[in-house]
């Protein structure tokens, strides 16, 4: 139910501003939410949403360090679809748009540039852990455990990133 009331929001948003970047914002993690607990087709049909409103976040303010977060995490998400995964929505739903760790990599570098925050630290580390490039995972996920929580859902984070660290060594 949070779920489809923060769609509810999300569009309400853009029907009272559509030029609203972080509008466009809120639609893209309140596709993402959503699509957790979809069927595949409409995962699918979100997935491309989330891409399509993060971009067009970013399009109109190039600041809106949330919208490379989430852009990012798209980009990662989507490239862990393995072969089997992806030649099926091909075939069946007309596959995705085309991902990229290194876009995702970008992305996060790009959202910390604009804002150093404890979770683009930890999702580029889980990047990073993705493409098996240990040593910089490492270097991310001590960034997040070296800095000061500041919001709420930091300490999590921390803990988090403690667990990957710990997995690492």
């Amino acid at each position: 139910q949070y779920y489809e009331n923060a769609l509810d929001m999300a569009t309400a948003g853009l029907a009272a501003d559509s030029s609203s970047a972080r509008a466009h914002l809120a639609m893209a993690v309140a596709q993402g939410r959503a699509a957790l607990n979809a069927g595949t087709r409409e995962r699918i049909e979100r997935s491309r949403a989330v891409k399509r409103h993060a971009e067009r976040a970013i399009a109109i303010d190039s600041t809106l360090d949330g919208a490379y977060h989430t852009r990012g995490r798209w980009h990662r998400e989507v490239d862990d679809l393995g072969f089997f995964q992806r030649a099926i929505v091909k075939t069946v739903y007309g596959g995705l748009p085309e991902s990229s760790l290194d876009q995702a990599v970008h992305d996060f570098q790009r959202a910390i540039e604009l804002d150093d925050r404890i979770f683009h630290h930890l999702e580029l580390a889980k990047t990073y852990l993705q493409m098996d490039r240990p040593d910089a995972a490492r270097r991310e996920l001590q960034t997040v455990l070296d800095m000061e929580p500041r919001e709420p859902f930091d300490p999590r984070y921390q803990e988090e990133a403690r667990r990957l660290l710990d997995d690492l060594d």
